[in-house]
């Protein structure tokens, strides 16, 4: 039984069906669309570990960045209900026992209410190799696809063009007291979603200072800084 009939019962090309088939092909914006005129979706996820190939995902926060603004009533917050989660080296980390996450919504629904919410954005995340993993294995376990999105990495970002406060900060703390940030609710993807997201915003406005114009120019400006550090590290 595919997902589509697991959720419908039926496979039709009609209703329901397409509209998910649009959310889950929506076209990307181009590596030379302009920053302002992109919509960023910054996303944080909670899971059951930091085993990328064996711990569950089980919540995902989000909020919208468009026009250099964060978007406060634009956010996605859900729980994934996994009945295989074993929560008892990370419940005090993130707070989600066993009850939380048994009463959460069905992973598909969660993941495709999450690519209708975003749309065609550019995702951001902190560290994003991790978020960006946890979400597209649990799509690709649930949908046998994983829609194609720009990830970029608000953490090799931020020491690119902010190079004389990157050395030694490499956490979201790091970073969030260095500019004065608060997070009352760390460790809960709707929170530190938020913080990302003001860390982004000011990722940005720095791009936009330094000239960088499109997402392709932001993508050269971190890969540049990279391989300067590598260099001085020869």
């Amino acid at each position: 039984m595919n997902w589509l009939t697991r959720m419908f019962g039926t496979t039709t090309s009609h209703g329901p069906e397409r509209r998910i088939l649009a959310a889950l092909t929506a076209p990307l914006p181009s590596a030379e669309a302009r920053l302002e005129a992109c919509r960023f979706a910054v996303v944080d996820v909670e899971s059951t570990g930091l085993d990328v190939q064996k711990d569950l995902l089980i919540s995902i926060g989000a909020v919208a960045i468009e026009k250099e603004q964060i978007r406060l009533a634009d956010q996605f917050e859900a729980v994934l209900a996994q009945a295989q989660a074993d929560t008892r080296n990370t419940v005090l980390l993130h707070g989600l026992g066993s009850e939380a996450i048994a009463g959460g919504e069905d992973p598909a629904t969660v993941l495709l209410r999450f690519y209708q919410w975003s749309g065609p954005a550019v995702f951001l995340a902190f560290h994003a190799g991790f978020d960006r993993h946890m979400v597209e294995r649990a799509t690709r376990e649930q949908f046998g696809m994983v829609p194609a999105r720009e990830w970029l990495d608000v953490a090799h970002g931020l020491p690119a063009l902010f190079p004389r406060y990157g050395e030694g900060r490499r956490s979201l703390d790091d970073w969030a007291e260095c500019f004065g940030l608060a997070n009352h609710a760390r460790h809960e993807a709707a929170a530190d979603a938020f913080v990302t997201a003001e860390l982004a915003l000011i990722m940005l406005r720095a791009a936009r200072r330094d000239g960088l114009h499109t997402v392709a120019d932001l993508q050269k400006k971190v890969k540049l800084y990279q391989q300067l550090q590598q260099m001085k590290s020869l």
